[in-house]
């Protein structure tokens, strides 16, 4: 029963989130880079990591994919203007174009497991750490479904 509630708790931060991001034309000075981690045995390659300004309904422009094989990889997402932003990433593990079949990860910036934390850039050790889903119980919200069927 806690488990589902934690579940519960991430998966609703992470739509609060995602509802405000908004669209942000990349030209800025500022980045926000870090350290993306799998679940244990897992890789992070094509996992696509987003900046979501905190207020605009669309934010489609300011991502970065994952290229590098291992269980962690840094990442970097620069040119960002000022502002606040939730950084998530996802991850489409059997390559069906759907993030929310079990097995594949998500994760976000969090300052308290399931409790999303915003960030300014400039800012370094944004550290994400992916989950994965493990039954129907999960699902990743509407908002985030969105952000990854668009091409970057």
């Amino acid at each position: 029963m806690h488990r589902f509630f934690s579940r519960t708790l991430l998966l609703g931060s992470l739509l609060g989130l995602l509802v405000g991001c908004g669209e942000v034309v990349p030209g800025g000075s500022g980045s926000i880079a870090g350290t993306v981690s799998a679940p244990a045995g897992g890789d992070v390659v094509g996992t696509r990591v987003i900046a979501c300004y905190n207020n605009e309904p669309d934010c489609e422009q300011l991502d970065v994919t994952i290229e590098e094989l291992g269980g962690a990889a840094a990442y970097e997402i620069d040119r960002l203007p000022g502002g606040s932003y939730g950084v998530v990433a996802l991850k489409d593990v059997n390559g069906d174009g759907d993030v929310r079949d079990i097995g594949d990860y998500f994760g976000m910036h969090e300052s308290a497991p399931g409790i999303a934390e915003l960030v300014e850039p400039p800012a370094s050790g944004v550290g994400i750490q992916l989950r994965q889903l493990t039954s129907a119980t999960q699902s990743v919200p509407e908002a985030v479904l969105e952000l990854s069927s668009r091409t970057p």
